[in-house]
């Protein structure tokens, strides 16, 4: 398998991890929203300030899919990425 196929892998895995614990609050839908909206947000707020800071992180099927079911933490985890 290519290096595409695990980190989508990855993502599915997080966000079956990450739609448990939203079931177990009792406010399934509250959760699962604020933080898609909140990730795409964040998202949109970093490639809207991205030529300022000279930070690269383009809008794909790949870019939102993380940042719907990760939220911020998805979008930070993007960002450093790069760096490991």
């Amino acid at each position: 398998m290519d290096s595409g196929t695990h980190i989508w892998i990855a993502v599915i895995l997080a966000g079956v991890v990450l739609f448990y614990f939203y079931a177990r609050t009792g406010r399934f839908f509250r959760c699962v929203f604020s933080s898609a909206v909140a990730g795409f947000a964040a998202l949109a707020a970093l490639w809207a300030l991205g030529n300022f800071f000279d930070i690269a992180l383009a809008i794909t099927p790949l870019t939102l899919t993380i940042s719907a079911l990760l939220g911020v933490p998805g979008v930070i985890g993007m960002l450093l990425l790069p760096l490991l």
